[in-house]
């Protein structure tokens, strides 16, 4: 994928994210707590594959953004 494709892949997948994480607030707000739940997961999907994207990786489903912690998350224990 060229830079500017995914320049704007990146915004586009930002974008949603903060839609969905604004949408779980007010899900949050009016007590819809399974929609809460739903909005809020969504939002890190989008935001995780964001990440994803800054290195080059791009996946679909969501069984390819969840293994992204193999190179963005710090498992060890302090």
């Amino acid at each position: 994928m060229m830079a500017d494709k995914i320049s704007s892949r990146i915004r586009q997948l930002t974008s949603l994210a903060e839609q969905a994480l604004d949408t779980a607030q007010g899900n949050l707000a009016s007590g819809n707590f399974r929609a809460t739940v739903n909005r809020a997961y969504y939002a890190v999907f989008y935001a995780a594959n964001a990440m994803l994207l800054t290195e080059g990786v791009e996946r679909r489903r969501h069984s390819g953004v969840i293994s992204f912690q193999k190179g963005f998350v710090d498992e060890s224990t302090e």
